[in-house]
């Protein structure tokens, strides 16, 4: 375990140095990096199948190329497909922020929502999409609070590829410190005076109150770095509004990343598929493959009058002919293999079946028009099932985000607000039967109240401002009538005058 490794290093009193180079060492070459890194590939296009080549056969352990076959490479990118089906399931919908405190009036939570909001900015939808997207490939992914020099508060996804976490070593559900890795390009004068550029690692150790800069030496040791000052480094400044040389250095009280795991055993959307994409790439590229192939057929030569084979292809392609013997049974014929189709397409479709049910993914390709409510309850299952292993440990990151939000709001003076009354709503992108779902709210709307069914309704994006805005028309529609009825009832008084004609 990494706690305790790092803690047997500083029993034996390792410098803090020593102890960050093996670390990030490890972590280059762990097997964690390596499927981050496959996860990351296949999404952007760049699955096994790009590193195979089709020409090469071996024969009696020998290696040799058929540069005359076919070397076509099929990609078939499901893995994008579902992380994307997912993350779009998810925050495909605004998630809401909610005010959970009941003894407040709605005047008190629009008021602390309005403050919130423009905090967590126009970025924030974008940012959790790349926060799922991140965690769903790489198994966890991480986001970053941070102040900039303006005072203004701001976040960022950071890539778990350059993130080694350290947990306190009871539970290992504290974050206690992270270590963050790059690599930086870094300019010097070789002994000629020279300018060279060489790529090393800089790294940041980050605790619940600081944070160290380090950077390799050319013997690729890591030494604070001196351009950062000071550094030690407070988490953010804060700056006398008055003297700007003037500043006060401050910390979070706890280390500054949310992470966001996947699911809890730790594992990428791509781990449980990956050998069915790679078997369904080798498949439909091989079969791509032999249909290039085929087209070269295997010429059968009787009483060919040629010299040599080329001689042969050169008469056949350039003028369409070819001179043979005149003796009986002279001739050419063409043999073409027969390419295995169908047992090709059931396999095609086994391993489609396979990489959709075992990914907990929606074959939209068996949406049908019409499809019943309990039929697309089916068709998702497997989908919402992974996605709320996602969703509960989404919603513990979401209150770490409105944690430093409060926190923020109480440093600045700008307000004071408990985080622990703040929620968010999830509202998950499923695909619906309209008209079923219409006719089902009608039927049950006596049985519900009418908040229920306007929530329910699938025409409806906001509830709370649709009640209102019945509330008004309803509220117009009363007076009118009521406006209605006075008037004629004036205008009935009004002409109760004496009839001349009468008297």
């Amino acid at each position: 375990m990494l706690n305790e490794a790092l803690q047997k290093m500083r029993a034996e009193n390792f410098k803090t140095e020593e102890i960050l180079k093996d670390l990030i060492e490890e972590d280059l070459k762990s097997d964690a990096k390596k499927k981050m890194a496959e996860g990351v590939d296949y999404y952007n296009n760049e699955p096994a199948i790009l590193g195979k080549d089709f020409r090469v056969y071996h024969v009696d352990g020998v290696e040799h190329t058929d540069h005359n076959k076919g070397n076509e490479k099929v990609i078939n990118n499901f893995h994008k497909l579902l992380v994307d089906q997912k993350a779009s399931y998810i925050a495909g919908n605004p998630i809401v922020l909610e005010v959970t405190n009941s003894a407040m009036g709605d005047d008190a939570k629009d008021g602390i929502k309005e403050t919130i909001e423009p905090l967590l900015g126009e970025v924030f939808e974008d940012s959790v999409v790349e926060w799922i997207t991140g965690a769903s490939n790489k198994a966890w992914e991480a986001l970053h609070f941070y102040i900039d020099e303006e005072g203004e508060l701001k976040y960022e996804v950071i890539s778990a590829e350059q993130l080694i976490p350290i947990y306190d070593t009871a539970h290992e559900k504290k974050l206690s410190a992270i270590i963050r890795y790059y690599e930086v390009e870094v300019v010097s004068k070789g002994e000629d005076g020279m300018v060279q550029k060489d790529t090393r690692y800089a790294a940041e150790w980050w605790t619940d109150v600081d944070v160290t800069y380090y950077i390799q030496n050319e013997h690729e040791e890591y030494i604070k770095d001196d351009t950062v000052d000071p550094n030690p480094a407070p988490h953010f400044f804060r700056y006398n509004t008055t003297n700007k040389n003037a500043k006060t250095g401050e910390s979070w009280g706890k280390v500054p990343f949310i992470i966001l795991q996947n699911n809890s055993n730790k594992k990428t959307d791509l781990e449980p598929i990956k050998s069915y994409i790679d078997a369904y790439d080798a498949v439909s590229s091989g079969f791509l493959n032999d249909l290039k192939d085929v087209q070269m057929a295997i010429w059968l030569l009787k009483g060919y009058e040629g010299t040599d084979m080329s001689e042969f292809m050169r008469n056949l392609i350039v003028f369409k002919a070819i001179k043979v013997a005149a003796d009986e049974g002279a001739g050419i014929e063409a043999e073409r293999m027969e390419i295995p189709y169908q047992a090709r397409q059931v396999l095609l479709e086994l391993l489609d079946n396979k990489i959709y049910s075992i990914g907990q993914g929606v074959d939209l390709n068996k949406l049908v028009e019409n499809t019943s409510g309990v039929a697309l309850k089916i068709l998702f299952s497997g989908l919402d099932m992974k996605a709320n292993s996602l969703i509960r440990k989404l919603k513990v990151g979401l209150q770490d985000m409105v944690w430093f939000v409060c926190e923020y709001l109480k440093r600045s003076k700008k307000a004071q607000i408990d985080y622990k009354i703040l929620s968010f709503v999830i509202d998950k992108s499923t695909i619906f039967n309209q008209k079923e779902l219409c006719e089902n709210i009608a039927v049950m709307a006596p049985f519900m109240s009418k908040a229920t069914a306007v929530a329910n309704n699938p025409f409806v994006e906001d509830s709370r401002r649709e009640l209102e805005q019945m509330e008004k028309e309803e509220k117009a529609e009363i007076e009118a009538y009521n406006g209605g009825v006075g008037k004629g009832r004036d205008d009935e008084e009004g002409n109760d005058e004496p009839n001349n004609d009468q008297d």
